[in-house]
């Protein structure tokens, strides 16, 4: 049973996740976290895309982690593409790397999209099949009417 408005209200939080002295000091980092010692970012090497057949085999909930990692990625890569030209700073491979983030998600977007489109047509042969079993229920087997040209 689903709760009401009301009482999702009234329920007390529970207790907030404590940071880990890692994530703190990440935390308190900031975007310096990602600039490399010569001042430059995105110096990392970094591996390819994702390939849409490799997507394809993935569930989805696998498919959502890695989009919210990606978007995550996306978001340091331009954080750390406005820290460089703000510093006047050369961005090194940043540009290879954001084209790799984006185009996997992209593929994420065209298999998500194929996904749906399957399961539409499925539901819509399944719709068409029970319509034609109750036109075979309603007239009978003998009934039914012919299409001229029919055998």
């Amino acid at each position: 049973m689903h709760a009401t408005s009301m009482e999702r209200h009234d329920r007390k939080p529970g207790p907030l996740p404590v940071a880990t002295e890692e994530e703190k000091a990440a935390n308190a980092a900031g975007v310096a976290q990602f600039i490399d010692a010569h001042g430059g970012a995105g110096a990392m090497r970094t591996g390819r895309a994702w390939r849409t057949s490799e997507l394809r085999l993935k569930s989805f909930e696998d498919l959502q982690k890695l989009w919210f990692i990606l978007l995550k990625e996306r978001n340091v890569l331009l954080t750390e593409k406005e820290w460089c030209r703000s510093n006047q700073r050369y961005w090194v491979n940043g540009e290879s790397n954001l084209y790799k983030v984006k185009r996997s998600m992209a593929r994420i977007k065209g298999v998500v999209g194929e996904r749906s489109r399957a399961y539409k047509a499925r539901l819509a042969l399944k719709d068409a099949k029970s319509i034609g079993r109750e036109k075979d229920a309603h007239y009978g087997a003998e009934e039914r009417p012919r299409v001229q040209g029919a055998p």
